[in-house]
């Protein structure tokens, strides 16, 4: 009860940080989050020629998910003749926002036991307010929505309170995780390995899982087709363009010990400095650990593959 007393305080200020920062954020923080949904939006609402498009458009290789909802999130304020994309854009940031906060303080709430009661008012600011959170946390990005999905995925998971249908939408959210950004599967595949190994987990609720996902996946199916005008996975065709046919280290390539010097440098001196000494504390102390199973692979894949870009994540997952 004293958490969450303390816990609405935080939340309310948070609120109020996220909707001040999506009114004055403007642009984009990475060109993807203009060029490979938005104007895939605009593209669909008429605004702009196929000619246009990012060359991704071309290659299939993008995911329709996120295009589609910012089609109908501009669609419906096309209803209210709210046409100013600076406005339309606002909107995206602040339903991204609000979509971020909620999803903190549910995974907040599951996992405060974790946390020992001294430490709860550090584990709170920390989880709406490290410094790059409030900016990132409204960016309309694959990014910051595919976080979303992977921190309440990994909240449903540790919830006791949802025993009898945690595995059905458990899997829905990865699927959902993994239709924003490609990339999530990695992170997918640590949780479902967590599960078998660590959990033991029941095979009849692994298939619940996989069910959930699968069902998300064929969503997405669909979703490319209305994008793209016809049948096409969108996710083999990233694939193969950027690691088969090698494209993605045309965009620059760096050395497999790169992510730690990003961390460190970019992490804001010396915030950086105690993030990764905690991971790798948390991976010696706890190595049975889902937050470490769920990262681990994701790190060391990408770790392995030469192009890599410095993208922030939500919350403190």
């Amino acid at each position: 009860m004293h958490f969450m007393r303390y816990e609405r305080y935080f939340f309310l200020t948070a609120l109020a940080i996220y909707v001040v920062t999506a009114w004055f954020s403007t642009g984009f923080y990475h060109g993807d989050e203009h060029y490979q949904l938005i104007e895939f939006a605009a593209y669909k609402l008429g605004n702009v020629s196929v000619e246009g498009l990012a060359w991704e458009f071309e290659a299939r290789a993008r995911p329709a998910l996120q295009p589609f909802i910012a089609f109908i999130i501009i669609k419906l304020l096309q209803v209210f003749s709210i046409a100013d994309p600076y406005m339309q854009a606002f909107v995206l940031r602040l339903l991204t926002a609000l979509l971020a906060l909620f999803s903190i303080r549910f995974f907040t709430r599951t996992c405060g036991f974790m946390i020992n009661p001294r430490h709860h008012k550090e584990y709170l600011f920390l989880s709406y307010f490290l410094w790059f959170l409030p900016f990132v946390n409204v960016r309309f990005t694959s990014e910051t929505w595919s976080g979303i999905m992977l921190l309440n995925a990994l909240a449903v998971l540790l919830n006791t309170n949802m025993r009898g249908n945690r595995n059905y939408i458990a899997g829905a959210l990865l699927g959902l995780s993994f239709l924003f950004r490609y990339q999530n599967a990695f992170l997918a595949l640590g949780v479902f390995l967590w599960l078998l190994i660590i959990e033991r987990e029941k095979i009849l609720d692994l298939l619940k899982l996989l069910a959930a996902g699968v069902l998300v996946l064929l969503l997405g199916i669909f979703l490319d087709f209305w994008l793209y005008g016809e049948f096409t996975l969108s996710a083999w065709n990233y694939f193969y363009v950027n690691l088969v046919e090698d494209v993605a280290s045309g965009y620059g390539t760096e050395a497999w010990w790169n992510y730690f010097y990003s961390i460190f440098r970019f992490g804001f001196f010396p915030i950086g400095i105690p993030v990764i000494l905690a991971f790798l504390i948390l991976t010696v102390k706890k190595p049975k650990s889902l937050f470490i199973w769920t990262i681990l692979p994701f790190f060391v894949i990408h770790s392995i593959i030469a192009h890599k870009e410095v993208t922030l994540p939500v919350s403190c997952y």
